[in-house]
């Protein structure tokens, strides 16, 4: 039986994408135990509103590894989705610290 023989490049190139692959498994994993934990600690939509960081990972991902040119729809969808994001989780902060900054100020407010 004649086995096939692979040259110094290609086996270099199957050793890098045999690392890429375990590493995309390992770095899932963490995401998703990260997501789990996540979702013990706060509420489900919270959570999970941070899970869009993959957007802005995977594009970075997309850009130094593969030579991908993202066009200016994908960066406007990421921004939008991302903004969406933030405001979902940190708007109801700043609502209400913008609220009770306005009723501290007023010259109604009596205690």
């Amino acid at each position: 039986m004649v086995q096939p023989s692979f040259d110094q490049h290609a086996q270099h190139d199957l050793l890098l994408f045999s690392i890429f692959i375990a590493l995309i498994g390992v770095f899932t994993q963490i995401g998703q135990l990260g997501l789990t934990k996540a979702m013990k600690t706060l509420t489900a939509d919270k959570a999970s509103a941070y899970s869009y960081i993959q957007i802005i990972l995977s594009t970075l991902i997309g850009i130094a590894r593969f030579d991908e040119i993202p066009s200016t729809w994908t960066y406007l969808g990421g921004i939008l989705t991302v903004s969406g994001a933030l405001v979902h989780v940190f708007g109801h902060k700043l609502s209400s610290h913008r609220y009770k900054q306005a009723h501290l100020k007023s010259p109604f407010h009596f205690k």
